[in-house]
């Protein structure tokens, strides 16, 4: 029969190398989100949007609850015309997040954008004209 001390020592030995094991992986996760976010800024940067957010969508399916992959992944989903998902998108980051500066300001500057450029155009009547009253939906506030 094994001593008692001998299976803790086995014990205490496997929760070290589990503990190093988890802290190794989380380091390995930040090395990959940063990875993906690094790239992504750079393809940004770059002008090819369309492979930023490839790069933010891979660091947001790696940590799905980080402000700043979520940020990023708004404004590229912006820039790519996914104006419903970009809204999403930041309020997802704030609801993580409500203080984040960048967050905050991107959205601001997101909704003003949208109340000024994305208007539902008014349905035209047959002669081209917009019919009157269409398209002026009220807000009940």
């Amino acid at each position: 029969m094994k001593p008692v001390q001998h299976s803790f020592g086995r014990l205490l030995a496997g929760a070290v190398l589990l503990l190093a094991t988890a802290c190794s992986s989380s380091g390995s996760v930040h090395h990959r989100i940063s990875s993906q976010l690094d790239l992504g800024v750079d393809a940004a940067r770059r002008g090819y949007w369309q492979e930023a957010l490839l790069r933010f969508e891979n660091a947001n399916a790696i940590d799905p609850h980080n402000p700043h992959v979520l940020n990023n992944l708004a404004v590229a989903y912006e820039a790519v015309g996914r104006y419903d998902t970009a809204r999403a998108t930041y309020e997802a980051g704030l609801a993580v997040a409500p203080g984040d500066r960048n967050l905050t300001r991107n959205y601001a500057r997101f909704k003003d954008f949208a109340a000024s450029n994305l208007k539902k155009a008014k349905p035209k009547d047959d002669a081209g004209t917009a019919k009157e009253g269409a398209g002026d939906a009220k807000k009940n506030s």
